[in-house]
């Protein structure tokens, strides 16, 4: 009845806004060479085959103090480093990732015009002339706030044959768990998962990882386990889900309505990233 923990949402997460790039930065390698900015070209990119593009970004907001900041920055540019190495493409250095964040920010920066506006940073890697020339490309995209879309319930249907990027959580009233599905190491969409797995225990929820099919979850849903669910990723980095359907059937969860735990994670990363508070493990990365 579908593929275990898999759901997407009716609308997609691929352009937050709709709207093109509003910067671009390119780096290129070539043989017997290291990766080296490049301008970009004039046309697009489309004459270049895509061999990586992870279905995740990075957030960069513009703090009330005009300092710009990154979340967890540092961890997607390992992700990406480890996914492109397990692909057996070019490496591309954790340290060099970060570089055009940061450049590529500060490109954006006049176009930030308040305290809560921000840009999300996708990265693709490319190829063309068989391997004779690697390409990696950041593209920023204006938000309109620094977690991009609005805090509406999701309707997610299940869908055996696409991912998204998103990532589905729930909270199991029994035993007071968060289970998340299981995810491959290198998974760059990974990072808002892997951020509200490590502040469940401050919200006393124990974390495990479980697959389930639509079957199962239709029947703890009907049972009562279900009490909230969300998913992690995408711009707006973690958003309540109030429905999940399958072909022409839906049943809600909970009452439909955000969680206690989908509201304390949004709010608790919207502060950090906001300098308004304390970082403890150093998630938030100021670009200078």
């Amino acid at each position: 009845m579908g593929k275990p923990g898999v759901a997407v949402p009716r609308r997609s997460y691929r352009s937050p806004t709709g709207a093109p790039p509003c910067g671009v930065v390119r780096l290129g390698m070539r043989a017997g060479a290291g990766w080296r900015h490049e301008p970009s070209p004039c046309r697009d990119d489309h004459h270049i085959a895509t061999a990586f593009r992870p279905e995740a970004g990075v957030h960069v907001c513009l703090r009330p103090d005009g300092a710009l900041a990154a979340l967890r920055a540092d961890f997607f540019a390992d992700r990406f480093a480890r996914a492109v190495r397990h692909r057996g493409f070019p490496d591309f250095p954790p340290a060099q990732f970060l570089e055009a964040v940061a450049h590529l920010a500060h490109r954006c920066r006049p176009l930030l015009r308040g305290p809560e506006s921000g840009v999300y940073l996708r990265p693709d890697l490319m190829v063309e002339g068989g391997h004779d020339h690697w390409v990696f490309r950041l593209r920023a995209y204006l938000l309109p706030s620094a977690f991009g879309m609005g805090f509406l319930p999701l309707h997610l249907r299940w869908d055996p044959g696409a991912r998204g990027g998103l990532h589905l959580c729930w909270v199991d009233s029994v035993g007071r768990r968060l289970v998340l599905a299981p995810t491959p190491a290198d998974d760059v969409s990974a990072l808002a998962r892997a951020s509200v797995t490590a502040l469940a225990p401050r919200w006393g929820l124990r974390v495990s990882e479980r697959s389930l099919s639509a079957a199962q979850w239709y029947r703890l849903s009907r049972q009562g386990r279900v009490v909230e669910a969300f998913v992690c990723g995408g711009p707006a980095l973690v958003q309540p889900v109030g429905r999940i359907g399958l072909g022409d059937v839906s049943w809600p969860v909970g009452d439909g309505q955000p969680g206690p735990t989908v509201i304390s994670a949004r709010r608790h990363l919207f502060r950090l990233q906001r300098g308004q508070t304390a970082d403890p493990d150093h998630w938030t990365l100021l670009l200078r």
